[in-house]
């Protein structure tokens, strides 16, 4: 099963838009043109990997409508996805035919990236065959396209695919530093997929050396996959996992995580995953003595890989059974499968393949340091070529830019510094001006409410009581009495919202007494405790300061009652020599204070205090109650 992880590879090829399935295909029923293919092409890509049959015919659709255009890129784009599909079910020669045929469309197009993709994906289907020279030369060939276009993703994938086939040749070590290569690549980009894909392969890398980093990277590409809902990649990892588990010794939990593999890889009709995963079952099936389970296994994967051509399974599980046959003194099916094992390991590995393999990898190194030095001569031979004769025109250049710079500078920064001042003096005054104009006319609005109230309805309503007093006397109808207790009542009630509007008390004794009555009538209501202090009280205040206080007390006092869940609240006014001090603190449930969060409430008390020109300090914090401080100059 380690083989597998190469196949994850294959779709960071393609860049797919992020769209769901539905979205795709509501906007399929209005497309037409080169349109119509782009999402045929992406519902196929969307697809594959949850319903491969109805990703063939989107692919299917997406290449004939694209060939009726004439629209190349689109039918190039459809032969990978159908690649893709075909490759998935294990049916690698309809796999190697749309790759092929995408790789003639990309080279008549000329496109650089998308040859070096089929490259990258033909590379893998060989790989899976066990074709190890075809796969390597094409994998540096694609990598070197990846490599001119700075490709990062492309050429992370090639380098973990490049990983892959060390790991299938046995070159561990080789493999874990192009997977490691590949690694940093992906988490520069922070491409998640790609990172879960190599922790795989380096999990792969560390076989047969240390099984706790099997185990451990493996979890680590499961939980990535898992977060990301990747079926396909969890079906892989799932394997290697149960693979680690069975060399420990973990025979149990083996057996869990290559069942879940089997059934995800039979979900997508894998033959070979499913073949891989069986085999490894097998092996735990023998260790566990199981030995008819071993054989249903080894029997079955024996099947799909002929189904699918693979010599490179045949050759394992033609080892298997020479070794079950042998344990069950069957010598003759034992030397036949041997034989068949000899066989198939001489065509996938043979000495002049592994030859080609190191040859093309040492040609690549050595083009790639090449390369690079001869780009680095030629740039330096430019650069001293041109350093004498731009020398004296790039100082006086340079000096005359900084002079410039530092002038426009200058001149920016003084111009921008007054433009602000400016602007937020005037934003300052505009905001006084309309707390000045609203408070002013909203004191002006109660005050003449009031005297309307008071001069107005209240003595016609007295008036109207006098008279019915009168008759009262003279008949003691009970009706009569009921009238006049609810004119009674609405007399109360015009006088409280008179007070209310504009409190007499204030008006003619002053704030403290105001302030007192106030606290009075709250004390009288039970509803809360209110203690009043008032320090050197002995300057006339004007008498909007103390038609503002008011308000601002009335205004914290509803606050309080409304939302503090409070018992107590204690009330100074204490006036210094040079300012004014208003402070009320209550011991209720308190708030996190945040200008951005200021009820109706807090915002008036904030206004009034800008009008008197205070300060409005707020101390508070949840459970701690709250202490509200005004200072007035």
């Amino acid at each position: 099963m380690k083989y597998f992880c190469v196949f994850i590879a294959c779709v960071f090829t393609i860049q797919a838009k992020s769209l769901s399935i539905d979205s795709l295909q509501h906007a399929l029923k209005i497309q037409t043109d080169t349109n119509e293919v782009k999402t045929l092409n992406e519902l196929c890509y969307a697809m594959v990997f949850y319903d491969v049959v109805t990703a063939k015919q989107y692919g299917f659709k997406a290449l004939e409508k694209a060939k009726k255009l004439n629209y190349t890129l689109g039918a190039a784009k459809a032969c990978i996805r159908l690649g893709i599909a075909y490759d998935i079910t294990s049916q690698y020669d309809s796999c190697i035919h749309y790759y092929n045929q995408a790789l003639t469309w990309y080279n008549a197009i000329n496109d650089s990236k998308g040859k070096a993709s089929a490259l990258n994906n033909l590379a893998m289907v060989y790989n899976n065959q066990g074709l190890y020279d075809k796969a390597v030369k094409m994998y540096f060939e694609a990598l070197k396209a990846f490599e001119t276009l700075k490709d990062t993703v492309g050429m992370a994938n090639t380098l973990n695919n490049i990983a892959v086939l060390y790991n299938d040749t046995y070159k561990n070590k080789l493999a874990l530093q192009y997977a490691n290569q590949a690694l940093k690549l992906y988490q520069a980009v922070h491409h998640k997929k790609g990172i879960a894909a190599v922790y795989t392969n380096i999990s792969l890398s560390f076989n047969e050396i240390n099984n706790d980093s099997i185990v451990y990277y493996a979890k680590k590409a499961i939980a990535i996959k898992e977060e990301l809902n990747d079926q396909y990649g969890l079906g892989i990892s799932y394997n290697d996992l149960g693979l680690a588990y069975n060399d420990g010794k973990k025979y149990d939990s083996a057996l869990i995580y290559l069942n879940k593999s089997f059934e995800i890889k039979n979900n997508y009709n894998d033959r070979f995953g499913m073949a891989s995963v069986l085999i490894n079952r097998s092996n735990t099936h023998a260790s566990k003595q199981n030995y008819k389970q071993q054989l249903n296994d080894l029997l079955l994967a024996y099947n799909l890989a002929q189904d699918i051509k693979s010599y490179r399974l045949l050759s394992r599980i033609s080892f298997g059974l020479s070794v079950y046959y042998k344990r069950m003194n069957d010598y003759k099916n034992a030397y036949s499968y041997r034989s068949k094992y000899t066989i198939y390991k001489d065509s996938l590995m043979s000495e002049e393949t592994t030859k080609q393999i190191n040859e093309l990898e040492a040609r690549y190194q050595s083009e790639k340091k090449d390369l690079e030095i001869e780009n680095k001569n030629l740039e330096l031979l430019k650069t001293t070529a041109q350093l004498s004769k731009k020398r004296t025109q790039l100082l006086l250049l340079i000096a005359v830019f900084v002079t410039l710079t530092l002038a426009a500078l200058l001149f920016y920064i003084t111009y921008n510094n007054r433009q602000k001042q400016k602007s937020i003096k005037l934003q300052v005054e505009q905001e006084q001006l309309r707390n000045i104009a609203v408070i002013t006319a909203e004191d002006e609005e109660r005050k003449r409410i009031a005297k309307d109230l008071h001069d107005g309805a209240g003595q016609q309503l007295s008036a109207i009581k006098m008279n019915l007093s009168a008759l009262a006397h003279k008949n003691s109808d009970k009706a009569l009495n009921n009238i006049m207790e609810q004119l009674d009542e609405a007399v109360r009630e015009v006088r409280n919202v008179s007070h209310m509007m504009m409190p007499t008390v204030l008006l003619s004794n002053g704030i403290i007494e105001a302030i007192k009555n106030l606290a009075y009538k709250i004390n009288q209501s039970k509803q809360l405790n209110i203690n009043t202090r008032f320090v050197d009280l002995t300057h006339d205040l004007d008498e909007k300061v103390q038609t503002t206080l008011y308000r601002i007390v009335q205004e914290c006092f509803n606050n309080i009652i409304k939302h503090a869940q409070a018992t107590e609240v204690n009330l100074q006014l204490i006036q210094h020599p040079k300012h004014l001090t208003l402070m009320i603190e209550d011991n209720g449930k308190g708030f996190t204070p945040d200008n951005k969060q200021f009820g109706m409430g807090l915002r008036n008390i904030e206004s009034r205090v800008l009008y008197i020109n205070g300060i409005l300090h707020i101390d508070s914090s949840p459970g701690n109650g709250t202490t509200i401080t005004i200072e007035i100059n």
